[in-house]
């Protein structure tokens, strides 16, 4: 998959977790009864499915939304950390310092850890 493949098809809803799941953009645990979002559809007829907490979504979605490149692209599932690590590639500097620092606050809340 590349940054601009448009997937077959995809559908995406937020249910309450009935049990733990691992989300695919923090590494965090999704706990049984929070909203999260599932993210399923196929490529080239392969099938994928995903799990991200709703924050690191409406993150995901914020930056594909302001910074997809050539307005039809999008950061594949799984890769949010490497993109918001390489924000100076698509970003103003000071945009890119302020992501960085938004995706670590989101990333660190994932993983039920504490900025110091």
């Amino acid at each position: 998959m590349t940054y601009c493949e448009r997937p077959e098809f995809y559908n995406e809803t937020y249910p309450h977790a009935r049990k733990e799941h691992r989300c695919c953009e923090c590494g965090g645990t999704i706990r049984v009864g929070e909203i999260y979002a599932y993210c399923r559809g196929a490529y080239d007829g392969s099938f994928f499915s995903e799990y991200q907490h709703k924050a690191c979504r409406d993150f995901a979605a914020e930056v594909n939304r302001k910074w997809g490149r050539f307005g039809e692209c999008f950061i594949p599932f799984g890769d949010l950390n490497s993109a918001i690590h390489n924000a100076h590639e698509f970003a103003e500097p000071s945009d890119a310092l302020t992501l960085q620092a938004r995706w670590a606050e989101i990333r660190a809340a994932g993983r039920g850890e504490e900025l110091s």
